[in-house]
């Protein structure tokens, strides 16, 4: 896989991951409050059924996202992991808050509706909001607000934490895989490890200091 479609891959699994946890975190936020009165609405009226295949599926992309991004760490290609990490973080801001938000509503609203239909009625598209639509997608746009915030801290934690989790990683494919082909996957993470350690201007990128620029 090239460094372009890895990076439209695990920046791709993540957005969706978000939009769903975010819709999930909607979803609960607006029956906890329709039950102790706050807000009033439906929820109470019918089954939650599509919360656990939401759920479920949100989970996997999380998951893939992560697997795509452990295969480049295990030294699968050679662009650098610190600037994949930082190139996610750049995309992290108002423009992704507004777009997950965006996908999180119609996911909330694909969830009611399908739930009300379910249940033989349809109460209209703004009931999946609550009783106040305007206090239902404030709530998205916060919630989509956290959950950005938590995947751009998270990107800059990968990328200061570069070093440390290569070197894991040579030693699960030394333990695991003691062949040629692991043994070279495991020199080309040390050399990694060893390059991004002593190149300051890999792992800071535009932060490095002049003189230490390559």
């Amino acid at each position: 896989m090239t460094t372009r479609r890895l990076y439209v891959a695990v920046a791709s699994a993540g957005f969706l991951s978000i939009a769903l946890a975010t819709a999930l975190a909607a979803h609960a936020l607006l029956e906890i409050a329709q039950s102790a009165g706050v807000l009033g609405g439906d929820y109470a009226r019918h089954e939650h059924a599509s919360v656990f295949p939401v759920c479920l599926a949100a989970a996997a992309l999380a998951l893939c996202g992560m697997l795509l991004y452990g295969a480049y760490l295990a030294g699968l290609d050679d662009a650098s992991l610190p600037s994949l990490a930082r190139s996610l973080r750049g995309l992290i801001g108002p423009g992704s808050i507004l777009a997950t938000s965006l996908c999180a509503s119609l996911v909330l609203l694909a969830m009611e509706s399908g739930e009300q239909l379910a249940s033989g009625r349809f109460d209209g598209v703004a009931s999946a909001f609550g009783s106040v639509p305007l206090a239902g997608a404030g709530a998205i746009l916060a919630i989509g607000a956290l959950f950005n915030a938590l995947a751009g801290a998270f990107c800059g934690w990968l990328a200061s934490a570069h070093a440390r989790l290569v070197f894991v990683v040579t030693l699960l494919l030394r333990a695991h895989y003691p062949t040629a082909a692991a043994t070279t996957l495991a020199k080309r993470a040390a050399l990694t490890t060893f390059d991004y350690v002593w190149d300051v201007s890999q792992i800071h990128g535009k932060r490095a200091p002049p003189v230490l620029a390559s």
